[in-house]
């Protein structure tokens, strides 16, 4: 306890002196925490460098940016091997100053700044885990974010370089942060970055919290004005044709995708069943909502912030196994029930599944690509839907429990 209380007066006196808020985030650099892990993102992205050069992911990034440089009315006809830009045309403005970067010097800041999101999720989410506060010393908050590298969605979002640690970051950060009343403008600009944190908003709806719900929306037609303004024509190209075009992210049948979509496409062949997918986007909407409107009136935001998160995987027509970094704080959710009296089975049963399909990379090693997908049998075929069908078990468990009297959080947050 006397090292979470050290972490604590450091973050306290940072917000001093960067004036707090936000701001705070740059006293990081005072938190040994942050030093280690940006020491192992410096040696990481050097080693990413070493043995395959710039991860996939990140190049197209970088092109998008370097287009938006050069011609922003190409921005959605480029690619690089294969693959096309497909983030909104602020994202291309986000990346313009890092395409003009040293590769090198790109992956780092990537995969630095990556593992800091993890361990400020990581802190943020403990706080609100009164059975895990063993876990919230610099020492354990250092090793489990070191730990969570290990598992599948971590360890391919660092090798395709992808930013789905800084987007989870953000939107836990506008919840359970310490200006956490004005985090509607961050879930709205991440929702303008890339759509799929948009699904948050029902975060705010089923609490009954419209002044953020507004700032969000606010927030996300702020971006979609920005691009009109500056990327007129890339940015019209985007709202009436490349937004409808889910397929051009990649293979809707594709292994990897674990979304219920995706999973419908393996099961029935291409083109999936689209009146059951529909059926199933509306149920699982309505369980959401029920869910999250439990845990707002419990006073639980943790929980109702992660079955938001479970939705948008699952309904998302594209959900990739890296995009299921989400599972790391509900492993946290789930092992804190797991540990409470009466110990919960079913969140036993969960935590167990989870940790050993992310920690086994199953989905990694299974065919794909051409077409290998429709013909698997049906175990194969079944355990290629591990994500998804995790997902609709952990949303079910998380509306049973909102719907627990006895289910409550014992520790406020301390922040």
């Amino acid at each position: 306890m006397g090292r979470y209380r050290s972490s604590q007066r450091i973050w306290r006196r940072a917000k001093l002196v960067t004036g707090g808020g936000m701001g705070a985030i740059a006293g990081w650099f005072w938190w040994r925490p942050s030093r280690i892990l940006g020491l192992v993102g410096l040696a990481l992205g050097l080693l990413q460098m070493f043995l395959g050069g710039l991860p996939l992911d990140l190049k197209v990034y970088l092109l998008g940016g370097a287009t938006v440089v050069s011609d922003p009315s190409a921005l959605y006809g480029s690619s690089i091997d294969r693959l096309p830009f497909t983030y909104p045309p602020i994202a291309g403005l986000f990346f313009a100053p890092f395409s003009l970067l040293p590769a090198w010097l790109a992956v780092i800041l990537l995969t630095g700044g990556s593992l800091l999101c993890l361990l400020r999720t990581l802190q943020l989410v403990l706080r609100q885990l009164d059975g895990l506060v063993c876990l919230s010393s610099d020492r354990s908050l250092v090793l489990l974010t070191l730990g969570s590298l290990l598992l599948e969605p971590i360890w391919r979002t660092w090798s395709y370089g992808q930013v789905n640690l800084v987007l989870m970051w953000l939107v836990v950060e506008a919840v359970l942060g310490p200006k956490s009343d004005r985090g509607g403008w961050i879930v709205g600009v991440a929702a303008g970055f890339k759509l799929t944190p948009a699904v948050f908003g029902l975060y705010y709806l089923g609490s009954g919290n419209w002044r953020s719900l507004l700032r969000v929306m606010f927030a996300f037609a702020g971006t979609v004005v920005v691009g009109l303004l500056l990327l007129p024509s890339a940015t019209r190209q985007f709202w009436t044709e490349t937004v409808r075009d889910a397929e051009r992210v990649g293979g809707i049948a594709y292994t990897t995708n674990q979304s219920v979509n995706g999973a419908l496409w393996r099961l029935f062949g291409q083109g999936g069943w689209p009146l059951l997918w529909s059926a199933l986007v509306i149920g699982f909407l309505a369980l959401s909502w029920v869910t999250v409107r439990g845990f707002a009136d419990a006073g639980e935001p943790l929980p109702a912030l992660l079955t938001c998160a479970v939705l948008g995987l699952l309904i998302s027509p594209i959900s990739w196994s890296h995009h299921w970094v989400w599972a790391i704080p509900l492993l946290l959710f789930l092992a804190n029930r797991v540990i409470g009296r009466p110990r919960d089975k079913g969140a036993v049963a969960l935590a167990v599944a989870w940790l050993v399909a992310t920690g086994s990379s199953i989905i990694s090693i299974l065919p794909a690509g051409e077409g290998v997908e429709y013909t698997l049998s049906p175990e194969l075929k079944a355990i290629s839907d591990t994500y998804p069908l995790l997902g609709m078990a952990s949303l079910f468990w998380l509306w049973r429990a909102s719907q627990n009297s006895s289910f409550h959080r014992c520790r406020p947050p301390t922040e």
